[in-house]
């Protein structure tokens, strides 16, 4: 962003929609993902449902804000694994409760008289200071509905407003008890399925924030979602990374061939590969494999560009292949076995 200096003329405002819509098919696809335009072109979503002035909704956001079926998305052509993937991230079982008991509390609020437009104006109060604008096109980070806002909601009636629905509650029984999970549930729904996935193999995660980042990534900290931490075993997670906004770039990333799948979890499975491998051989010999050192050309073919990089890399992208369902001929599981990498279970 461009500071205005007194006295200056700001840039005209860009209108995200209008300059791509005025594109052409190859870079509208390529500016909005294979699988929103896939949508688009099957006439389930319209391009302004895709593309706003700011910015350009993720597929994951449009399949929640358009309430598409599975059915009907994998009728308009879009891939059966990015669909259920995608419609995964947006009704996993934490999320639903979330809604549930939000809508359940709200209709509590509305039926002892207090009008939709005064709980709308606490929470529109509340979410004013949680809703903050990134560069980009990713225009405003998107909040999230959850029981704490839920509890700020009641906080922000008056006592008798709040007793009415204390009373209310009391006669229609105890809400449902919420799920339990470890620590790192966050707001943004791609963030907590991939520390789901980590913790489901009982490896602790650690949300950094973007100082963290800063220092050990420097100006690819955006690139940069997930990193495995020998020293201290854990999975890092950075929680501002692109890719949490646009699962489609780990899908892009499998189709080009630089990593070993086009799931768009495949960055959570492939840092699940570094931490059983390094807890498999420990952590001297780990740390002690050289990472300046590349893989043949020839054997990094068969998995992906992104695995000629070191022995370490290698292991991590065959990992996240054969957790994707790939079978690697013998000479790549040789390496893989040589080296001590741990084959993922179904």
């Amino acid at each position: 962003m461009t500071a205005v200096a007194p006295g200056a003329e700001s840039q005209p405002f860009v209108n995200f929609h209008d300059i791509l819509a005025s594109l052409s098919h190859s870079q509208q696809v390529a500016a909005v993902g294979a699988a929103n335009y896939r949508l688009i072109e099957s006439g389930l979503v319209k391009f302004a449902d895709v593309v706003t002035s700011t910015r350009v909704r993720p597929f994951f956001e449009v399949l929640a804000r358009e309430k598409l079926t599975l059915k009907e998305i994998l009728k308009s052509g879009v891939s059966k694994h990015v669909a259920e993937k995608a419609y995964a991230t947006v009704h996993t079982p934490a999320i639903e409760l979330a809604r549930k008991h939000a809508n359940d509390l709200i209709e509590r609020i509305t039926a002892t008289g207090i009008s939709r437009q005064q709980v709308n104006q606490v929470v529109g109060k509340h979410f004013a200071g949680k809703v903050g604008i990134k560069a980009g096109p990713s225009g405003a980070s998107k909040a999230v509905i959850t029981p704490t806002d839920i509890r700020t909601l009641v906080e922000g009636l008056t006592t008798v407003q709040q007793t009415t629905v204390a009373k209310a509650a009391l006669r229609k029984g105890p809400p449902p008890k919420p799920i339990v999970t470890t620590p790192a549930r966050h707001p943004n729904p791609n963030v907590s399925q991939a520390i789901e996935i980590i913790e489901s193999e009982n490896i602790p995660t650690s949300v950094r924030d973007a100082k963290y980042w800063t220092s050990v990534a420097g100006d690819k900290a955006a690139n940069t979602p997930l990193a495995y931490v020998a020293e201290s075993n854990v999975v890092a997670v950075n929680p501002d990374a692109a890719l949490w906004t646009d699962l489609d770039i780990a899908v892009r990333a499998g189709e080009s061939g630089f990593t070993s799948s086009s799931d768009p979890f495949h960055f959570a499975h492939h840092e699940v590969g570094h931490f059983k491998h390094r807890n498999n051989i420990g952590e001297t010999a780990y740390i002690a494999i050289p990472r300046d050192q590349t893989m043949p050309e020839a054997m990094a073919k068969q998995v992906s560009i992104y695995s000629r990089t070191n022995p370490v890399e290698f292991v991590a992208e065959v990992y996240a292949g054969m957790k994707a369902g790939k079978i690697y001929p013998a000479d790549i599981m040789a390496e893989f076995d040589r080296l001590g990498g741990v084959k993922p279970t179904r």
